[in-house]
């Protein structure tokens, strides 16, 4: 059944504009990573990242382009109906250093982050308004 499923999403990702391939590998504190071929690009990642239900603070989404790249936005479909708390920011890094960060929104929405600089990793991760942590919905994720 996940075979057949994950096949469906793949199918669904090109009839949606989804361009470039990845794979995500599972690491410590669930995080993932993916591998970036070209820009732009864009993945179905549908990961919980961030807050005690998906992993704590450790657990991020990793993006690593297989050559650094001008990267010049990033948009992120998340949402923060998880748990019982909805105060999560959705912090981005690039090449470590920070990139951006917003508010998600309980119900959902597309968050734009302007990138404008050269970049070989890009770096998602959640945390809570008041310093905590707190759990984020990524359903997918757009490079250009």
């Amino acid at each position: 059944m996940r075979k057949s499923a994950a096949a469906l999403l793949s199918a669904l990702c090109l009839l949606a504009g989804f361009a470039g391939t990845a794979s995500a590998t599972p690491a410590s504190a669930r995080s993932y990573f993916y591998s970036v071929p070209s820009l732009p690009w864009g993945k179905v990642v549908d990961r919980c990242i961030g807050g005690a239900e998906c992993g704590g603070t450790e657990n991020r989404l990793y993006f690593t382009l297989d050559r650094p790249a001008y990267l010049s936005q990033l948009e992120v479909r998340a949402n923060d109906d998880v748990a019982q708390r909805h105060n999560a920011v959705l912090r981005v890094y690039v090449d470590g250093e920070p990139a951006g960060q917003q508010d998600v929104k309980q119900a959902g929405s597309t968050l734009t982050y302007p990138l404008y600089r050269f970049g070989g990793q890009v770096v998602l991760e959640s945390v809570s308004t008041n310093g905590g942590t707190d759990e984020t919905q990524v359903g997918w994720v757009r490079l250009r």
